[in-house]
């Protein structure tokens, strides 16, 4: 299996409304957005801090996406 990409919060959003996930609203410094099957999944953003892949993974399982298609995604 391929290495997870590391990805910035942005990126990650960037790929989930790719995804069909909307922007719903901001606090503070966290992104929830919304798919239309009721799926909720919050982004950090941090400046260009990159997401630790265990978050990466836990956003990904949220958002029902499999790794394969975040990493297809990255490539």
């Amino acid at each position: 299996m391929a290495k997870v990409p590391r990805v910035r919060g942005m990126e990650m959003i960037r790929f989930l409304e790719a995804k069909g996930f909307d922007h719903v609203r901001t606090k503070g410094s966290h992104y929830v957005l919304k798919s239309s099957r009721g799926k909720i999944v919050v982004v950090p953003v941090h400046g260009s801090e990159i997401l630790g892949r265990g978050l990466t993974r836990k956003i990904l399982q949220d958002a029902d996406i499999s790794m394969e298609e975040f990493i297809a995604y990255f490539q």
